[in-house]
Order: C-alpha cells, then structure tokens, then sequence
C-alpha cells in the first residue's frame, strides 16, 4: 500500500515538473562500478570513497527536478584524522560548469518559498492521506473560504507543505572522520544544465594535523540515455 501511494506520489511530480531530472550513470574510469547500485567506488591512501547518483529516494518527492543530490560513503580505514568539508567537492559538466555544494536548508528553501499573494497555482497535497492536486488561489493572506468546520479529505484549499526534514536527517555530516569511522549522505549541487551528457564530481580530503599531504578523487557519469546511445 505505501509503495503503491509513493508511485503515485512520484507519478503526480513527473506531471508537475515534466520530469523527475536526468538519471546519471557511474562510469569505469579507475572506479569498481556495482550496475545493481548505480554506484562507483575508489580506494587511496586507506580511504575509500563510495558515489551514487540519482539514488533519492527520501523526501521530497522528486528532488532530483530540482537540484542535485548525489549520495557519499566515505570510510577512514587509516589510523589518522580524515577532514573533508563542502569546500573539498566540486562537480563539473562536459562544459566545465561549476557546482558547489548548497546546505540543506538552502534546498528546503526552494520547497518552502514564498508564495505570492493572488496568484494561482498548483499544490499537491502530499502529506494527505489522500493526496490530491489541487488549483487554488490565495487571496493577500486568506485561503479560500471553507464551507466546513473540518477539513474532509476532499476539500483541503490549504494542504501542508511537503516535509523536508530527510534533506537534513540524510545529508552528510562534514567534518572530521576519526579512524576506522565512516561517514554516509547525500550532498546538494545546483541543477545540471538539461544539455548535460557527462558529470564529474570531485571529491577532496585532507588529514589532521597536516601528517599526510592532502588528496582527491574524480568520478565519473554519463547521462542515462548517452550509454544507451541516445540523445
């Protein structure tokens, strides 16, 4: 039952937005790819770093339309302190456009912005136990009238916006990754430019103390329909 009503969910999304965002494929260059995970991993100096793109599946509802989420798993296997920080991850396209990371709350932002009085607009009712899309307008700050003193499931002009709270619960803590530890989240990146074909992410690590000279790693993806040998 709550399979078939996040399909819908998600079904309802793809509707609204005309797409759930481009889906990314790890490519084999220097990574071990698991095809089942979607995933690329790498290994350097006792570190070990895991990447997944388009692997969301929190809420929101279709993130991925609008910024980009890719997923990390980073295991300190030394017996130093491993830093890694916002500032160490870049991702690039084929294009050479830059994208750093945003915080989460910068993404919540965008679901929970503000909406200007009198214009109408679409809302899904996400958090409904019978979600339904509804076109309303407001009126300065007053929803439309309610001809109820309850709010049956087939009447809700204000329906709550959807929860956010895995944008910040699924994110992944920066910071020191002490030995043996390891670290997993996702890491925010504005939208990919719909003509993108190819992604790389950087990812950067240094060591307390300065013991180690700092390293990186590259990953590597191709849009989905590019490894099918489409447009």
């Amino acid at each position: 039952m709550m399979r078939a009503r996040r399909l819908f969910l998600l079904a309802s999304v793809l509707i609204l937005t005309g797409c759930a965002g481009m889906r990314w494929v790890p490519l084999p260059d220097g990574a071990t790819i698991d095809p089942a995970a979607r995933s690329a991993t790498q290994s350097r100096d006792g570190v070990t770093i895991t990447v997944q793109a388009s692997a969301w599946q929190g809420s929101p509802v279709g993130l991925e339309a609008y910024v980009t989420p890719m997923a990390l798993h980073v295991v300190n296997g030394t017996g130093g302190i491993l830093r890694i920080g916002p500032e160490d991850l870049a991702l690039f396209d084929e294009a050479r456009r830059q994208s750093t990371p945003m915080p989460p709350e910068r993404v919540a932002a965008i679901f929970r912005r503000v909406e200007w009085p009198g214009v109408p607009h679409f809302r899904l009712a996400l958090e409904s136990e019978w979600p339904v899309l509804i076109a309303h307008r407001r009126v300065m700050h007053d929803p439309l009238p309610r001809p109820f003193f309850w709010s049956p499931w087939w009447w809700d002009p204000w329906p709550p916006p959807e929860r956010v709270d895995d944008l910040f619960t699924q994110a992944l803590p920066f910071g020191r990754i002490y030995p043996g530890a390891q670290i997993r989240g996702f890491v925010y990146f504005s939208p990919v430019d719909p003509a993108a074909r190819g992604l790389a992410l950087r990812v950067g690590y240094s060591w307390e103390g300065g013991q180690s000279p700092s390293g990186e790693m590259l990953f590597l993806f191709a849009a989905e329909s590019s490894t099918r040998g489409g447009g």
